[in-house]
């Protein structure tokens, strides 16, 4: 009901909300404004195909320069040639540890960014500019600390993020191998 009530809010108040963050962000970035760094950490255990189809989205939305830096839990994942589309220059680090979740803190000294993004490899980002709302959003409200993607209201008896899972995304699934 809480996000109901909260989409009802969005629709009939701020409807371009986050349209005109976009627009405006993208105008700063164009303008040649300096914005944080970006660094996305990216959790990898099997599912090489996957990942791939992850980096892919990644790259072919990005605008400005980000690290992705992959933590793989197996420690067998690998890039082959052709496996990521882009005209553009890709700063990927894959970093094989056999933990599954290592410390943030080892993760934020593998990285080089103001702004760390975390997730998994089955999170799909299809927001062409992601990198720069966020990067702008960092310095246009430098009370911002965190910015969640996806979450739940509760956890379950596993640490699932279990019925409660919301995102603020396009809400389009995708078909990914069958």
């Amino acid at each position: 009901l809480l996000h109901k009530k909260q989409d009802i809010f969005f629709f009939f108040f701020e409807p371009n909300a986050g349209k005109k963050l976009r627009d405006d962000a993208l105008k700063s970035f164009k303008n040649g404004e300096k914005l944080p760094t970006l660094s996305m950490v990216i959790t990898v255990m099997g599912q090489h195909d996957l990942t791939i189809f992850c980096l892919n989205k990644l790259i072919s939305n990005q605008v400005g320069e980000i690290e992705i830096v992959i933590m793989d839990g197996k420690g067998d994942f690998e890039i082959k040639e052709g496996e990521l589309k882009s005209d553009k220059p890709i700063n990927i680090k894959i970093i094989h540890d056999k933990e599954v979740y290592p410390a943030f803190k080892f993760w934020m000294e593998q990285t080089t960014g103001d702004i760390m993004v975390f997730m998994h490899n089955d999170v799909i980002i299809d927001d062409y500019g992601f990198d720069i709302t966020l990067r702008y959003t960092f310095l246009k409200y430098p009370q911002v600390g965190v910015v969640g993607f996806l979450g739940s209201d509760e956890i379950d008896s596993r640490g699932s993020r279990n019925w409660g899972t919301t995102s603020n995304w396009l809400g389009q699934t995708y078909n990914f191998n069958g």
